[in-house]
């Protein structure tokens, strides 16, 4: 699938999330962390949003591991950690380790940094392990 039908597929289940928890409280832990991955997702889905070997990549090209400088608007595509990490620093925060293992259930790897960074790996590759790994963190 390409990856804006799962970008659009990802935009589609967080609209329906947010409706269905509109004045309250997502019901359950499992529901928060698919949440975090279907916008982590969403968020390396777009066009030119995806990186490699950084958390995130500013317009000029260099990149940053400070987490605090993701959600900036100068960072203009983040790896698969980075999107998680942007998504993540809310109230109330969902389980980082659930959306971690979720992943590494997904890509079948505790490296999840070195599976993204890899020389073959594609934007629609990182899409759709992040919008499988939400469906399995629901299951």
């Amino acid at each position: 699938m390409p990856m804006y039908e799962e970008a659009e597929q990802a935009e589609i289940a967080i609209s329906a999330i947010t409706r269905e928890s509109a004045g309250a409280e997502i019901s359950t832990r499992e529901q928060a962390v698919a949440e975090l991955l279907r916008k982590a997702a969403f968020r390396v889905g777009q066009p030119g949003a995806w990186t490699q070997h950084y958390l995130g990549r500013f317009a000029d090209g260099t990149g940053t591991y400070v987490r605090k400088a993701l959600k900036t608007e100068e960072v203009h595509s983040h790896c698969m950690l980075g999107a998680l990490y942007c998504e993540y620093d809310r109230d109330p925060a969902p389980d980082i380790h659930a959306a971690y293992d979720a992943i590494v259930r997904t890509i079948g790897t505790g490296l999840i940094a070195d599976w993204n960074d890899s020389p073959l790996r594609t934007q629609d590759e990182v899409v759709g392990a992040l919008i499988r790994a939400a469906e399995l963190a629901e299951a």
